[in-house]
């Protein structure tokens, strides 16, 4: 049974963590298109020191930058699934209470 007290702290869930959910999504669509650019960059300074290109991606994908990049991107990621899910869960707690108080409503009974 979803009372309107759980209906309500659902709700305030989500109007609490709008921002901080957009935060979490802008910060992985960011890392998801400055990783590929920093990769890029590496490589490119490689080549001017006289790498080939194969061996100048190897580098880049190797460096500390390119690592801690992709780090910020798992974490990135991990807060922007963390949020998905939580907010998924809440869709299915308001789901369940539209259910239910429509089943009482056809039911005669007042929710």
């Amino acid at each position: 049974m979803i009372t309107d007290e759980k209906l309500e702290a659902t709700l305030d869930w989500l109007r609490e963590n709008a921002g901080k959910a957009a935060k979490a999504r802008a910060n992985r669509v960011y890392l998801e298109e400055f990783i590929p650019s920093l990769r890029a960059k590496i490589a490119a300074e490689c080549m001017e020191a006289g790498d080939s290109a194969s061996a100048a991606d190897i580098k880049a994908k190797a460096s500390d930058a390119y690592r801690t990049a992709l780090e910020g991107y798992r974490a990135a990621v991990e807060a922007d699934e963390a949020l998905r899910w939580h907010k998924t869960r809440a869709d299915a707690v308001i789901s369940a209470w539209q259910t239910m108080s429509a089943n009482a409503r056809s039911m005669g009974k007042v929710t």
